[in-house]
This record gives structure tokens, sequence and C-alpha cells, in this order.
């Protein structure tokens, strides 16, 4: 039973070694293909959420509001340390907050509100806003003599039929000239200059345009599964990227303009290199690396991170592998706020901030820079340690069917010391039979000596009496 018992765990070791060369082959594939997995207790860290965000997070203000914020932007201004929050709701209106939380102006557009952008000229308090037909731009003065802080600038109707609508619309200035950039539903770009006038108008023949994201100079359009970077002068594209494999959910551009971070339906996230060039060649775009998170979000750079907001949960992922190849695993931090809306960044003027948005709260956070201590890409070589606590059970099992094998139970103990035993015993009835035949041998010999005297004497006898 027992000889079994180690035969059926010697063919369990077989079938987990197995296992474990499956394993390393998956991990090989896994590490080829630039996917980074947890090592030793890192996974905790990278799948469980944390409840706080880390120190260099520092919160510096905090609003809620009864209407829902249906997006926001950063507004600066150059007498102004910190930028304000320029809230827009959907019924209609924008307020402005400083970065300590104190409202400083509020005014109703009268238009139901889907995207607002502010200037991002530090010399001008502007802010631009699209319903599903209109573009409205507004100044606010700083000058309190004024009897009204806020004047409309334009109120531009924007299409010829009611079923094309805004998608996108952000500030943008090229070689210090102000526009605002429109992209909608039938898939175009349209330029208006800084007070409304219409500058061009484009077909990109993406479909639906999804997202505008500007960063200096760059200008990066994307649709349902394309990218491409903007020229507003020539009104043409001058860098196009291949179809992604799944929808594009937001971009965002990293402080390397060139960059391009891409969150997709599927919770992949893209790493496109809009200037990639070989040997001097020339630039194309090329998916330069994927980092695989567990669901898609809105995406804001800053400070070496790429952070992802969705359903209550801010994931960071460490980007400065850019630079030096070199990654560290995702931190999963989990905010106690309603619904996940938008996520926005501010990196001017030694800036670093980050507003997340629900649909009736804002929070406004100050970043300081990361930690520069990083974490090498696992070798596609086998690494004991991320294996490791399969080989102590490996050696667990082994140690224990070898005890297993040179252990005997006490009753097998007794029969063998029985067996000792008969073996003496035997060993000792040999050698007495031994001695046993040696006396008879020398036993009969004394019978016939005897035998012999005795017929000695009677021979004798017979002579005595003849005589």
């Amino acid at each position: 039973m027992l000889e079994q018992e180690a035969d059926i765990t010697i063919e369990l070791i077989q079938k987990l070694e197995n296992k474990i060369e499956k394993l390393e082959e998956i991990r090989a594939n896994l590490l080829s293909s630039g996917t980074t997995i947890p090592i030793g207790d890192t996974w905790k860290s990278w799948l469980e959420p944390q409840d706080s965000l880390p120190n260099r997070f520092r919160l510096t203000t905090s609003v809620t509001l009864s209407s829902n914020i249906i997006d926001f932007d950063f507004l600066a201004y150059r007498i102004w340390n910190l930028p304000s929050l320029a809230l827009c709701t959907k019924d209609g209106k924008i307020l402005i907050y400083t970065s300590g939380g104190t409202l400083f102006k509020e005014f109703q557009t009268g238009h139901e509100i889907l995207y607002c952008s502010c200037s991002t000229a530090s010399d001008e308090l502007v802010i631009g806003s699209v319903d599903n037909q209109y573009l409205r731009i507004h100044s606010i003065s700083l000058n309190t003599t004024q009897s009204n802080l806020v004047s409309m600038i334009a109120d531009v109707k924007l299409f010829n039929t009611e079923d094309v609508v805004p998608r996108s619309l952000t500030h943008y200035i090229r070689v210090g000239k102000k526009m605002w950039i429109v992209g909608d539903s039938k898939g175009d770009i349209t330029v208006f200059n800084h007070d409304g006038e219409l500058i061009d108008r484009t077909n990109t023949n993406f479909g639906p345009i999804h997202t505008i994201a500007v960063s200096g100079q760059q200008l990066v359009v994307s649709g349902k599964r394309r990218i491409g970077v903007f020229n507003s002068a020539t009104m043409e594209f001058t860098t196009l990227c291949n179809e992604v494999v799944s929808d594009i959910y937001s971009i965002t551009l990293d402080n390397t303009p060139a960059i391009v971070f891409v969150s997709m339906e599927n919770g992949e996230i893209i790493v496109l290199d809009t200037r990639y060039s070989v040997n001097n060649g020339p630039a194309y775009c090329k998916a330069v690396y994927r980092l695989v998170g567990k669901f898609p979000g809105h995406l804001a750079s800053i400070q070496g991170n790429l952070l992802l907001w969705n359903t209550g949960k801010l994931v960071a992922f460490n980007t400065t592998f850019l630079e030096v190849d070199a990654t560290v695993m995702p931190q999963y931090y989990s905010l106690p706020m309603k619904i996940s809306h938008l996520i926005k960044s501010y990196q001017k003027n030694n800036n670093n901030v980050v507003a997340l948005s629900s649909n009736d709260e804002i929070r406004l956070y100050n970043i300081r820079p990361p930690e520069t201590q990083i974490n090498q890409v696992a070798s596609s070589n086998f690494d004991l340690g991320s294996f490791r606590w399969v080989i102590v059970l490996v050696l667990v099992i082994i140690i224990i069917v070898y005890k297993s094998k040179g252990r005997k139970s006490r009753k097998e103990l007794e029969v063998e010391q029985l067996e000792r035993s008969l073996e003496e015993l035997q060993s000792s009835m040999e050698s007495t039979s031994k001695i046993s035949e040696e006396l008879t041998s020398r036993f009969k010999t004394v019978e016939e000596s005897t035998n012999q005297l005795r017929g000695f004497e009677r021979f004798a006898k017979k002579n005595n009496d003849s005589d």
C-alpha cells in the first residue's frame, strides 16, 4: 500500500514539473510580447486597490456641485500661481473655482453645454463652449470696476444640418495664432480663429471624431480606431497611424508630444511614437509599447506617470521606461467618488496638477515628482524567483516521498526484528546441528571402540578357558 502511494506521489510530481515547464513557456511568450508580469509578492499591490493616494498626490481642493459636471478645463492667468478650474454643467452653467476651492465667478450661458475648453494663453481669461449646433466664446475681465465681468465674444452656428453634432472642442495655439478646433460626428475638423471666425474645414475619413488632444504644437486627432497628427496650416494629416485592434476609449499626449497613449475598450493601453525613425529615415507612427490594464478609462500624463481614471479607480503607470527601457508594476487606488468621468492634467510653470471629476464632484491634486527607483524588466530567461513557491512545493513533496520511502512502520520493524531473530535462531540451530552431528559421529566412534574392546575381552576370555 505504501509503495502504491509513493508511486502516485511520484506521478503527481512529474505532472507538476510539466506544468512548471508550461508556465515558463507562457511567461516567456508574455515577456517577448512586452507584457510585464508580477514577481514575488508584487502581485498584491498590482491587483488590490489602495484606499488612499500616495503622499506625492497632495489634495489642494475638492468641489461638489448640485448640477452634473459635463466637462471642465484649466484656466490659467499670468498672476496666478496655480490654474483655476472652469466647470461646465449640463444645464449651461460655467463656474470658475480657484485652486483653493473658492468660487471666483459663475454665469449662465443659456444653452446646454456638451464640451468646453479654456484659452491656453496666460494673458487672457477666455472660455469656449459648444452645444448641438453653436460655438460660444466668453471673456472674463478681472477689472472690478466694470459692470459686467463676463462678455460674449462670439456665438457661431457650426453646421448647416442638425444631423451633425460636435464631438470635441479644444483651444490651440500655433506660431502665436490662437484657434478653436471642433471635431464632429461626421468626421470633419473645423478651425475657427480666436474670435470665432471660420478658417477652414476638412473631412478626416476617420468617421466620427472621438478626441482632439494638444501638447505644445502637437495636435492629435482620434477616430473610432484611427489616430493621426493634424496640421492646422495645411488642414492635412502629417502622420497617420495604423488602426488599433479595439475601439478607442481615450487618448492623451506625453511630455514628449510625439508619444501618444491610447486607452482601448479592451482595457489595453497602446503607446504610439508618431515620430519613430530607423537610421534617420522618414518618420512614421509605430506602436512601441503596450500596457495591460483591467479596464479602459480616461487618461492623463503627469510627471513620469500615466494616470487612468474610471469606475472610481485611479491607476498609475510609471512611464519612465520610455527613456530607460524599464518599468514598475501599476498601482491601483480607490477613491470615494460616485461615478468617474474625466481626468485632465496641467504642466506649466513648474506646476504639475491633475483634476479628477465625477458626475457632481471634482478634486484637484498637486503632484510631486515620482520616485526615481525603478525595476528592470525581467529577462526572458527562467527566473526562479517567479516560481519560488512552486519549487518549494516540489521540494517538500520530494522530501515527503523520500521520507515515506525511508520510513517504516512499527509493525514492519517488529517483523524485521523477528526475521533477524529467526535467522539467528536458524543459524544457532544449524550450528547446533553441526555440533550434534559431530557429537553423534564421536558417539559412534566411541561405541565402535567399545564394541571392539568388548570383542577383545571375549576373545581373551576364550583363550584363557582353552588353556
